[in-house]
């Protein structure tokens, strides 16, 4: 048997950190950076044992509920003892190894982020006899107020522009333009949806707050499956428990949410209260208009309730008070005819009080195949109009051949260039340019990879407008399909040379988010997959 003497290594001068730093996830998630601070050290034994396999973490941060389980999930390493009867190889983790507080083998305090893992190679299991010196930092600790916008002009990800327009009309629309070949969404789970293909705002633009139902094609004998999809990030899969008309969570993100059927029709609650109705997939039902949200209601009742033409198009939007019967507002949406190119899309939306008087108008125009700004089928602009047919806002859109936002344009950027004599149906891209509030350029793969940015740049040299840069890479060692490894990383650069980096899981989900000023310190950073509660307060219950 080995004696055992003890031994404390030398302390290293580890420079130890340990920052408050903002977190934007609202449920129980904790990023950590791990790093191997020391090889294999001898403790309190005179045995025999090496590192087959040196001990090392990765460099990407890792998510986990607390450092050790941190540690035991990203920490890799072999040890092997050649004899004495616990000869034999041990990975990490495993039996013979635990992790302990730094404090336990004489480094930093119970509070610090430093940890030791401890190995036996005896039958004691004190685990003292070999230590190696881990940091586990924390990367986010308390949270944030889940701001309503996190708009940064580019969707980490996939390198898609995030565009909004939402000029006083009753619908908020949100350019998504997901065929964008660059960087494209993992694939979601196969699906049969009838929900209308084609955009009734134009080519890749949406209305926001809207999830939609799909139903999970099963084998005869299993039970039925749903998904809730608020988009490619945000999935969540519902399996269908007994004959009660209740479902239980089979996998995606939320856990205090419910989902059930009743009469016919599918209703979704948040945690938060907010409930969505879907029509069900009964052949009684238009295909188009099967598994779409009919009703919304925010926790204290106040319901806006959606009606369908045959054809899918929407056709009014209702809001009423909780408990009442008489609309507080209505809209009406009416799609261009049959004769126009567009046909089928929404034309204008007529806004009214409850006793159905006017209050303004929002028009919609599109690209009709004969401009050299748009294809068929893109949003060219939106006005808006009071009763009196008083212009109050406008908007105007300008895309690549390939229906990829080149340019936009908001009130105040029309009408600059109006007042200047411009006219943006018809002048050139570099005319219109100096105007434009935003000006995106793409690379090969169809990523931003240039945003100029109206009144972010400096006013007497670059006439004030900002340049912001990204730059895109994998991971090639994240497994795939993975939501605890990040998959890409995207690198954008500000006008001041900022830098915002951010790490995303293969759903497209940010896991963090880093800001390096330029004299090269670390001001701030935030972690969580933007999933649940604090995203559905802002995205999906407006």
């Amino acid at each position: 048997m080995p004696t055992r003497t003890r031994r404390h290594p030398r302390p290293h001068d580890l420079r130890l950190t340990h920052e408050a730093l903002e977190r934007r996830t609202v449920f129980a998630v904790e990023a950590y950076q791990v790093s191997v601070l020391s090889g294999m050290t001898r403790y309190e034994t005179n045995g025999t044992a090496f590192e087959t396999q040196p001990f090392q973490a990765p460099t990407a941060p890792v998510i986990a509920a607390d450092p050790v389980s941190a540690i035991l999930a990203s920490v890799t390493g072999t040890v092997t003892i050649p004899a004495y009867m616990s000869a034999g190889v041990y990975p990490f983790p495993g039996g013979r190894f635990t992790v302990k507080s730094g404090s336990d083998f004489g480094f930093g305090s119970p509070e610090s982020p430093v940890w030791a893992i401890g190995f036996e190679d005896w039958f004691d299991y004190d685990y003292n006899d070999w230590c190696w010196i881990v940091e586990a930092t924390p990367i986010d600790s308390g949270k944030d107020d889940c701001p309503t916008t996190c708009d940064t002009g580019v969707q980490p990800a996939t390198g898609i522009p995030q565009v909004q327009a939402g000029v006083g009309a009753g619908q908020s629309l949100t350019y998504t333009f997901s065929s964008t070949p660059g960087g494209a969404p993992a694939a979601a789970p196969a699906a049969t949806s009838s929900t209308a293909s084609s955009s009734p705002f134009g080519n890749g633009w949406s209305a926001a707050g809207l999830p939609t139902l799909e139903s999970i094609p099963q084998p005869p004998d299993a039970a039925e499956m749903m998904v809730v999809m608020f988009g490619t990030a945000d999935q969540r899969v519902w399996q269908a428990s007994g004959d009660s008309g209740s479902f239980t969570r089979a996998r995606g993100l939320a856990t205090a949410d419910s989902f059930s059927v009743s009469g016919g029709q599918y209703r979704y609650r948040t945690a938060s209260g907010t409930v969505f109705t879907f029509n069900g997939f009964d052949e009684s039902i238009p295909e188009v208009n099967r598994g779409r949200v009919v009703a919304q209601a925010d926790p204290s009742g106040n319901q806006t309730v959606y009606s369908f033409n045959a054809d899918g198009s929407i056709a009014r939007v209702t809001s009423l008070l909780a408990g009442q019967t008489t609309p507080v507002e209505i809209q009406d949406y009416v799609s261009l005819p049959a004769t126009d190119p567009n046909a089928g899309k929404v034309g204008r939306i007529d806004v009214r009080r409850g006793d159905s008087t006017l209050v303004r108008s929002v028009s919609y125009a599109y690209y009709d195949g004969t401009s050299a700004f748009g294809t068929l089928g893109d949003l060219a602009g939106i006005t808006v109009r009071d009763a009196a047919g008083t212009l109050l806002d406008a908007q105007a859109y300008r895309y690549t051949a390939g229906s990829q936002v080149l340019a936009t344009f908001d009130t105040d950027a029309v009408r600059r260039a109006t007042a200047a004599g411009i006219d943006l149906a018809t002048a050139t891209n570099t005319s219109v340019a100096p105007f434009a509030t935003n000006v995106y350029g793409y690379d090969a793969q169809g990523r931003v990879v240039r945003r100029d940015v109206q009144g972010a740049g400096c006013s007497s040299c670059t006439g004030g407008i900002g340049t912001f840069t990204y730059a895109y890479a994998t991971n090639p060692l994240a497994p795939a399909g993975s939501l605890d490894a990040w998959a890409t990383k995207t690198t954008e650069t500000r006008p001041d040379g900022t830098q915002r980096i951010v790490y995303s899981n293969a759903r497209t989900q940010p896991m963090l988010e880093v800001i390096r000023t330029t004299d090269g310190g670390v001001t701030r950073k935030r972690t969580g997959i933007i999933l649940d509660e604090c995203k559905a307060k802002d995205r999906h219950n407006p």
